[in-house]
């Protein structure tokens, strides 16, 4: 009986075919699909750091070292994380933090 109630629910669950990821994005040339699928990987571990992002052939016209500032510490920024903030809140917080050491700077 416990067979049959496993195949079941089993035989119930309802499987698609899985989706490239070229499919979500099939206007989009290779360089960018694969910045796009580099920046979105899972493990943090494997994923483009921002100077690595910054030397991918898709902005590479971008990139330019003598222009752009390392930052040589964490940025934390003072938010709870375990309170949701709707996007609003958040970006008036992180604009008046920005502000703030702008301010404190000078």
């Amino acid at each position: 009986m416990e067979s049959s109630l496993a195949f079941n629910i089993l035989s119930s669950i309802n499987t698609t075919k899985k989706k490239s990821f070229a499919s979500y994005f099939s206007s989009a040339s290779d360089d960018c699909q694969d910045l796009i699928r580099k920046l979105l990987e899972f493990n943090p571990r494997k994923r483009l750091t921002v100077e690595e992002a910054l030397k991918h052939p898709y902005v590479s016209d971008f990139h330019n070292e003598e222009e752009e500032t390392v930052c040589e510490g964490v940025i934390k920024i003072g938010m709870n994380d375990n309170t949701k903030f709707s996007i609003k809140e958040y970006r008036e917080a992180l604009y008046n933090d920005i502000y703030k050491r702008l301010k404190d700077k000078h």
